[in-house]
């Protein structure tokens, strides 16, 4: 799978500290397209800043079926995987976090009403 970025502390003027040990959180996200074209976001109001839809894995669960399930949970409609377009890295060293995701692309199938 390719990295397609990584992003550090760096990356928002946040000085790095070491990490040693550091633990790894695995994710699933991407872009969620609707018929009209419309993206599907997430709005994280309490950091005043907009992502991707998707979440965190749970165990050894594969990215697509973690993917899946948040897209369900967080936008509230049932989509079809159309292309994996790789990973991503975030180093949060104040956190002493490295989280990984895999990124996709997929288009909704059956929107719910929540």
């Amino acid at each position: 799978m390719s990295l397609l970025f990584k992003l550090t502390d760096e990356d928002f003027g946040i000085a790095p500290q070491e990490m040693n040990n550091c633990n790894i959180r695995l994710a699933a996200r991407g872009i969620v397209l609707r018929e009209d074209g419309k993206i599907a976001l997430q709005n994280k109001s309490n950091k005043n800043e907009y992502k991707l839809v998707g979440g965190g894995m749970e165990g050894h669960e594969d990215p697509k079926i973690a993917f899946q399930r948040e897209v369900l949970e967080e936008a509230g409609c049932e989509i079809e995987i159309v292309q994996q377009l790789g990973t991503t890295e975030e180093y949060k060293s104040l956190q002493n976090l490295k989280q990984v995701s895999h990124i996709f692309v997929a288009k909704v199938i059956k929107e719910f009403i929540i």
